[in-house]
């Protein structure tokens, strides 16, 4: 009856039984234990007309034209310029790490250039990354690790966010 199972109607699932029917004319049965598609995507607007991302705001960013025309196709897009800042030290400063992040944390004025070698002095060779600490460390060492991340796991998640 179906030529192609897929489990999990989450983006992958569904962009995969999209494809297969559409490009090589096969059939497909997509199945999803929960009630909504589109997985961790999936929003609805409630009863009072208020946007909902019911597992939380997700931001898709790409480069790839062809794959925005692509989604394009199954979705509308909401536009959204974002800051993530963190409260490190009594200050506000970008969570994503950078060069205003690196040369405000440690009272420096390095170039992108500079700021790079700084992080290979004072980051720490990890073997086998296991977790995301281990990933953070081993590219620019323990004590941005601890001042941007390591609170926000301990304190569920006080970022604040502005647009």
């Amino acid at each position: 009856m179906f030529d192609y199972l897929i489990v999990g109607a989450g983006l992958s699932g569904c962009v995969l039984a999209e494809r297969i029917a559409s490009q090589v004319g096969k059939k497909v049965l997509l199945v999803e234990k929960r009630d909504p598609i589109a997985g961790n995507c999936y929003d609805f607007y409630n009863e009072d007309g208020i946007f909902v991302q019911q597992y939380g705001p997700h931001y898709f960013r790409i480069n790839n034209r062809k794959v925005f025309d692509y989604l394009t196709q199954f979705t509308k897009w909401h536009y959204h310029q974002y800051r993530i800042l963190a409260f490190v030290d009594g200050e506000l400063m970008p969570l994503h790490i950078n060069l205003k992040t690196g040369n405000k944390i440690y009272g420096l004025n390095l170039s992108s250039f500079e700021l790079e070698k700084f992080f290979e002095k004072v980051r720490r060779p990890i073997k086998k990354i296991r977790t995301s600490e281990g990933m953070v460390v081993a590219q620019v060492g323990i004590e941005l690790y601890e001042k941007l991340f390591k609170n926000y796991t301990k304190s569920n998640g006080v970022w604040i966010h502005q647009n």
